[in-house]
């Protein structure tokens, strides 16, 4: 009886699953709330005369992209990696592995950042 048993125990545990068992990436609260495609139109803080309008993607899965065309023409974008906590926001970009860290407040449809004293505000899409 022994030898059913075992198997028969060792097959019902390693088959039974729960809600925690995934890939290993959950999105937190703040990511949730933060998901989404943001867009905002600001000036670099170093060259009041160069603007960008840019386009954020924040995935779920703690994926993303950032598109971005200033006034002059010129356009860059890469797909990122992102994670947040309740009061700040953490950015890699793929194309340069660039990783930026910003405060921000999230008030309704509208996200201000603020990435060492240069403020963007944006707006979801």
């Amino acid at each position: 009886m022994k030898k059913i048993f075992i198997p028969f125990l060792l097959a019902i545990l390693f088959s039974c699953s729960s809600d925690s068992d995934s890939d290993g990436t959950q999105a937190n609260i703040y990511e949730q709330e933060l998901a989404g495609s943001w867009a905002a139109s600001f000036c670099e803080a170093e060259d009041a005369t160069s603007c960008v309008d840019q386009n954020l993607v924040l995935n779920l899965d703690g994926t993303g992209s950032v598109a971005n065309v200033w006034n002059d023409g010129e356009t860059w974008s890469s797909e990122l990696e992102w994670s947040a906590t309740s009061s700040t926001i953490t950015v890699t970009t793929a194309i340069d592995n660039a990783t930026d860290t910003a405060s921000y407040v999230l008030n309704d449809n509208e996200m201000t950042m603020n990435f060492d004293g240069q403020v963007i505000v944006y707006t979801r899409m």
